[in-house]
């Protein structure tokens, strides 16, 4: 029925296609064994890394809020400035009237 050939041919054929089923597999495996393994020290070291990450929060926050408030004080200085310059011109333009 088969000649010699292609039965070696079959063989390969059947050897490659084992080999590219066999690689994913054992891509998945290693894995997901990596996970469990791993899965028992990254609580401890997922809180840390949570505090870490609250800590920088919060000094942003904090050297935001410096920022913003340095620059409403000279926004609100600037204003009053504004206003009582409008005021002397004012002043003046109906002393002279």
């Amino acid at each position: 029925m088969l000649t010699d050939l292609t039965s070696a041919a079959i063989i390969i054929l059947a050897f490659e296609a084992m080999l590219c089923l066999l690689i994913p597999l054992a891509l998945t495996v290693g894995i997901a064994y990596l996970l469990v393994r791993t899965r028992q020290f990254l609580p401890p070291k997922l809180r840390l890394v949570r505090l870490q990450a609250q800590r920088v929060n919060d000094g942003v926050n904090r050297s935001g809020a410096k920022v913003t408030s340095s620059l409403a004080s000279a926004e609100a200085k600037y204003a009053q400035t504004e206003t009582m310059v409008r005021a002397l011109l004012r002043q003046t333009r109906k002393d002279q009237s």
